[in-house]
């Protein structure tokens, strides 16, 4: 069974150029305050998926998101926020 993963980027305008290349594959949400816990708030009301994995201002190792889904494969849908 394979679950369905959206990535969800929140960030301020500068940290929004970053993902650029990835259109279409990325939903990014501005957001310009320095407050962490309302960016994750922001990313958690923007996701479509059930599983909600938070990078912060890292690049995740390419099979992490395997890793953390592993315990629920039996979900529809993942959810990545990048925060940056």
């Amino acid at each position: 069974m394979c679950c369905l993963v959206s990535v969800v980027v929140v960030a301020d305008a500068k940290g929004l150029a970053a993902p650029n290349g990835l259109k279409g594959k990325v939903k990014a949400v501005q957001f310009d305050d320095a407050n962490i816990s309302m960016a994750r708030n922001i990313g958690i009301v923007s996701s479509t998926g059930e599983i909600v994995a938070f990078t912060d201002n890292a690049v995740p190792e390419p099979t992490l998101l395997t890793y953390l889904i592993a315990p629920f494969l039996g979900m529809k849908s993942v959810l990545w926020v990048v925060l940056s």
